[in-house]
């Protein structure tokens, strides 16, 4: 599940004293470490002939929950529609679901889907046995925590009839404050955390070296990040409205393509982010809080606009085996615009670009461009105390150059 996402929600389950140790399997065991008795399958279960059922299996409503009572593998996707009174403890004895297990997110054959008004869920109870899953989604629950997913250990990439195995998805769980009860859990490829209210850190967490995207977005209480300083390797990071003040949680990050950083009301430093030559695309946006020099890797497309307290905006010229890497290139979009405090640009070894946009900074009175010699568009306009006599030698195919200081 790429880009904007529906949702999604996960369930709670109630303890099952320990009875019986399972037995040695072959191949690849489940083991739970404290483990739970199997239900035994009650008359009208799903499970009466085998504890292991093959397909889809869709819940919309409590028989549906009942008739899996017994059940110990899903090879297939679980999803669990919203309902009132929903209750987990029927899936007491559910170790794994070979594909997605989707609680309260729309599924993939339903043609209609009901979103309940304030949630619903109010605990995860009769998931405690639950051990491996192809990809996890949660939309929508009330419960307080995730506690009973304890003994989830696995979100499996590799997972066979998974559309989107790897995937660890919290979506408006209204009372989540943070997402402890997930310690054990490896294999999260894609993390997506987004409109969770009361969400105030990441804890529980534990994530692996490298992650194909992070979206935390719409948790507007989130402000602890220490659960990401474990991720050296991310395709995409996307952190917008959140509480975050800094980002030193990400100081150990390696490797990113792009990144979004937008409309966190209280981020008042980026300084710990580093800088990478393989960064593709940076946008810092809307962060109003945001003061100091904004430092960005020089082969980067940029997007900075609505940063009211930013007084400065700096390319950084990195090297390799002690040359200088010349920056831009015909690939590379440099948009600075709207940010009311901006009194300096310094592009510094950008020497040609496909667009160089400079608009509407009204504190903007320096513009160092000591190595630019051409811009496929060149548009600076705007600007009502910067000079723009440095422009002049500048080439470029399509040139708006006006509303300045001269």
């Amino acid at each position: 599940m790429k880009g904007n996402r529906n949702g999604r929600v996960c369930c709670s389950a109630a303890l099952v004293p320990l009875v019986i140790a399972l037995g040695a399997c072959q191949g690849d065991s489940l083991s739970l470490g404290e483990e739970t008795a199997a239900q035994a399958a009650p008359d009208g279960s799903r499970c009466a002939a085998s504890t292991t059922l093959v397909g889809t299996v869709v819940v919309n409503q409590a028989s549906d929950l009942d008739a899996l009572a017994g059940c110990e593998a899903i090879e297939g996707n679980l999803e669990i529609a919203q309902f009132a009174g929903a209750d987990l403890r029927p899936l007491a004895s559910l170790r794994s679901v070979a594909g997605d297990l989707n609680i309260g997110k729309t599924p993939s054959v339903a043609e209609f889907w009901t979103v309940l008004e304030g949630g619903w869920l109010e605990s995860f109870e009769g998931l405690e046995a639950l051990e491996r899953v192809g990809a996890l989604a949660i939309e929508n629950v009330n419960a307080p925590d995730l506690r009973p997913l304890a003994n989830l250990r696995h979100v499996n990439a590799n997972a066979t009839g998974s559309w989107r195995a790897g995937e660890l998805v919290i979506e408006r769980s209204h009372r989540l404050v943070d997402l402890s009860g997930l310690e054990k859990l490896q294999g999260v490829t894609s993390l997506h955390i987004v409109d969770n209210d009361a969400l105030e850190s990441l804890d529980g967490l534990s994530l692996p070296f490298r992650l194909e995207d992070i979206n935390l977005g719409h948790n507007p209480r989130l402000s602890n990040l220490d659960a990401l300083a474990n991720v050296q390797f991310v395709d995409l990071l996307q952190i917008h409205t959140t509480g975050v003040r800094d980002l030193a949680a990400l100081s150990g990050l390696g490797v990113a393509e792009r990144i979004q950083v937008a409309y966190n009301p209280e981020l008042v430093d980026m300084s710990a982010l580093p800088l990478w030559g393989m960064l593709q695309a940076l946008v810092v946006e809307s962060n109003p809080k945001l003061d100091g020099t904004l430092v960005v890797p020089n082969r980067a497309s940029v997007f900075v606009s609505g940063n009211a307290a930013l007084d400065r905006v700096e390319v950084e010229e990195l090297t390799a085996t002690g040359d200088t890497w010349r920056g831009g290139g015909l690939d590379t979009r440099i948009v600075i615009g709207n940010n009311l405090g901006l009194s300096s640009i310094d592009l510094g070894g950008i020497e040609r670009c496909a667009e160089l946009v400079i608009g509407g900074n009204d504190s903007l009175t320096q513009l160092e461009i000591p190595a630019l010699v051409g811009a496929v568009t060149l548009d600076v306009r705007l600007n009502r105390r910067l000079s723009t006599a440095s422009l002049a030698g500048v080439q470029s195919l399509e040139r708006r150059v006006s509303d300045n200081a001269d």
